[in-house]
């Protein structure tokens, strides 16, 4: 029944993936069991970020993030940082998917999971370039302006970032 909710096994059948997550949170609450309603929040979030919905994915991420760090999965306290790093870095927000991949990769190698630590160091080399280009590029002034800023340029303040990071960080 969990592989038929598991998104990333049929990439295809979104609709019947979502139906499958719904049946397994359903069983958890019935059984009263906490691993499996973590989990099925788990895929459901990765169905929202599918579909689109990001911010929800990154708030059911928090709920099983928490719920994983409670009762100590690392593998999937892991696996939850890793997504939502995907999903900062998609929002362009390198610092942040970089702290969180850094936070992962010792949660993988409690879990014995070699292999994908050592895909999180691949990554964060990645990050940190983007995170250098992106800091180049401000400090240079190449950012275009926004539309519905006219000619105004858009100004970042390292500080500010520092405070967003926090206050995000708090939250995990």
């Amino acid at each position: 029944m969990e592989a038929l909710a598991d998104i990333s096994l049929q990439s295809s059948d979104l609709l019947g993936a979502g139906r499958w997550t719904a049946v397994c949170l359903a069983v958890g609450v019935i059984t009263s069991d906490k691993l499996a309603n973590m989990n099925a929040l788990r895929r459901l979030a990765a169905i929202c970020d599918i579909g689109g919905d990001q911010d929800t994915a990154l708030s059911l991420l928090c709920v099983t993030l928490e719920g994983f760090k409670f009762m100590g999965v690392h593998r999937r306290i892991a696996e939850c940082m890793v997504h939502m790093a995907e999903i900062w870095e998609s929002r362009e927000d390198f610092q942040l998917a970089t702290q969180l991949l850094e936070a992962a990769r010792p949660e993988f190698e409690r879990a014995t999971q070699v292999d994908k630590a050592a895909g999180i160091v691949e990554k964060l080399k990645s990050l940190r370039e983007s995170l250098e280009e992106k800091e180049i590029a401000l400090t240079e002034g190449k950012l275009k302006s926004l539309p519905s800023m006219g000619t105004t340029k858009l100004v970042v303040s390292s500080k500010a970032v520092e405070r967003r990071v926090e206050n995000l960080a708090l939250t995990l």
